[in-house]
């Protein structure tokens, strides 16, 4: 699916190559503190998707992008056995394969909470499949999230709508039509 003009537009020109978004401050696996301190940025910020960094740079930068955020849930992990290169450009595709439509920054979100703990415990060994399982978790974490803040979102729309909403009585004085009344049988 092709992402309008606008949005392609407007992020080339906060990063108007590969190498800018890579090395910002923001989007590296040390951003991620800074970042993941506005949770509710994270979820519904203006980031990049995985699919919008490959269609605007090139196929399979999502991807190159998981890589440096993958290899330091390895590092973090303090294990004697990393992840391999190849366990991470495995993995590296699996997750964009199936979570393309995430943004960076909901990724970065998921990395920060992996590191916090937040999926459990894995006994000293990061393994490509304990990333995508709580990359499962972390989704249903997102589903409440969205549902929180659509709620939020709808709670709003009723409060405004309420301060401009009229009686049937006020609608039909306002029109100058006669307010009906029902009859009793």
């Amino acid at each position: 699916m092709q992402k309008s003009l606008t949005v392609i537009e407007d992020f080339l020109s906060s990063y108007p190559t590969i190498e800018q978004f890579l090395n910002s401050d923001i989007y590296n696996p040390d951003g991620q503190t800074t970042l993941c301190r506005n949770v509710n940025d994270c979820w519904f910020g203006e980031h990049p998707t995985l699919c919008l960094l490959d269609e605007v740079y090139r196929k399979s930068i999502g991807e190159a992008w998981l890589v440096p955020q993958l290899a330091n849930i390895s590092e973090y992990a303090g294990t004697k056995d990393k992840l391999t290169k190849s366990q991470i450009k495995d993995c590296a595709f699996v997750i964009r394969n199936n979570y393309g439509y995430l943004k960076v920054s909901e990724f970065m979100l998921f990395f920060h909470r992996f590191k916090a703990g937040f999926f459990g415990d894995f006994y000293g060994a990061v393994s490509p499949l304990s990333i995508t399982k709580a990359l499962r978790q972390f989704m249903s974490d997102r589903a409440v999230a969205i549902e929180h803040h659509e709620q939020k979102e709808r709670e709003a729309l009723l409060k405004e709508q309420k301060k401009n909403a009229v009686s049937y009585e006020e609608y039909c004085r306002m029109r100058g039509i006669p307010a009906s009344t029902s009859q009793n049988p």
